[in-house]
């Protein structure tokens, strides 16, 4: 009887953490799990056929080893964070398996172990990231999320070439982002906020065409929203908010059409349109809060059907409110405040809508009949 040991590990894209850790073990056997006698029934044994002869010795495969460079850097990496692994990190894929790590024991020929995840979130870990977690080439998830993280990113990350997900978020990261994360192009979701991260984007971002998410909001990055983020035509998740950008928000974002929520805020300088939204039919969050936009709401907005949140409030557009938009199935909140809008708004709305903000406008109008016409779903509050 032989045994052979599998152990792998599959990354969930959806949501911030999902992984997966199985182990399979499979025993093959001899006749005790019914395998079929050497000759069958038709055939005969030859007359030299000796029942009684041993059979040839076939050793046990070897056990998966976890490869020695990536034991070393990942004990020193718990050494730094003062994390006591629970097993011993050479055997990290053995049942049973390190609860902060998953490894793919494929290798050579089911013999050798790459970690492939590391996540730690929610560990108060309040220290650096040591230059030797840069050394697990083999990561395809790295999560950092809420570990109290703080200096600056290593331009050593862009050895990581592998990941997939990479999430640095609600930490106190500082220092400009290291143009290196543009070698991360199997890159899919990457999570860089909230967190201390100045300068601009660098232009190396670029290189990430795989990006389902990207999450940089509430950081102090500054600098030009760069075109190259219409080349991530991929995108279905996008928060910028909370930085200091300066606009106009670039045309190229009419690329793309897959974004389901995008969220950008306190954009500064050059006045911005609202045709880039276009195409973006699939929204289901829509906040351009503080962006400077001066422009009209399209008056095809009612074909945003799966719209459940409107946030345009202190811009400068203008002109009336499409009817439609208060005619919206999917709709629950909906905020205009602070623009310079006009005109009167109907007298019906969808039941849908619970949230409206209570806003001031070009004319008084406005305020008065939400009160009127709108009821419950006007809000006297600004947040929410």
């Amino acid at each position: 009887m032989s045994t052979l040991l599998l152990a792998y590990c599959q990354v969930s894209l959806t949501g911030r953490v999902n992984c997966l850790r199985s182990c399979l073990i499979c025993i093959f056997s001899n006749s005790a799990h019914g395998a079929q006698h050497p000759y069958n029934s038709v055939t005969k044994p030859p007359d030299t056929y000796d029942r009684n002869a041993k059979q040839p010795y076939q050793p046990a495969a070897a056990e998966p080893r976890t490869d020695p460079v990536e034991v070393t850097a990942l004990s020193k990496v718990f050494q730094y964070w003062r994390i006591s692994p629970k097993y011993s990190l050479t055997v990290a894929c053995s049942e049973p398996v390190e609860p902060y790590i998953t490894c793919d024991c494929s290798y050579e020929n089911n013999t050798s172990c790459h970690i492939t995840s590391l996540n730690v979130s929610g560990l108060a870990i309040n220290d650096i990231i040591p230059e030797e977690l840069w050394n697990l080439t083999f990561l395809t998830y790295l999560n950092l999320e809420n570990t109290y993280m703080r200096g600056k990113l290593s331009s050593s990350i862009g050895k990581l070439k592998r990941i997939q997900v990479l999430d640095l978020g609600s930490n106190a990261l500082s220092g400009e982002l290291p143009k290196e994360l543009g070698n991360l192009t199997d890159l899919v979701r990457l999570f860089l906020g909230p967190n201390n991260f100045t300068g601009s984007l660098p232009s190396e971002l670029g290189n990430l065409m795989k990006l389902d998410l990207m999450w940089a909001s509430d950081n102090e990055l500054t600098g030009r929203i760069p075109d190259f983020i219409g080349n991530w035509t991929l995108l279905t998740f996008l928060k910028l908010e909370g930085n200091s950008f300066e606009g106009p928000i670039p045309s190229t974002f009419s690329n793309l059409t897959s974004m389901i929520h995008l969220m950008l805020s306190d954009v500064f300088n050059g006045g911005s349109s609202l045709a880039f939204i276009k195409n973006m039919k699939s929204l289901s969050i829509l906040y351009l809060r503080n962006n400077n936009i001066s422009d009209s709401i399209p008056l095809n907005i009612g074909e945003y059907q799966n719209l459940t949140l409107l946030d345009l409030s202190f811009n400068n557009i203008r002109g009336k409110i499409p009817d439609s938009l208060f005619q919206m199935s999917s709709l629950t909140h909906l905020s205009l405040g602070n623009n310079k809008l006009n005109g009167t708004l109907p007298t019906q709305k969808s039941p849908s809508l619970i949230y409206m903000e209570k806003f001031e406008n070009e004319t008084k109008v406005l305020s008065k009949l939400m009160a009127q016409h709108l009821g419950s779903a006007v809000a006297t509050t600004q947040h929410y």
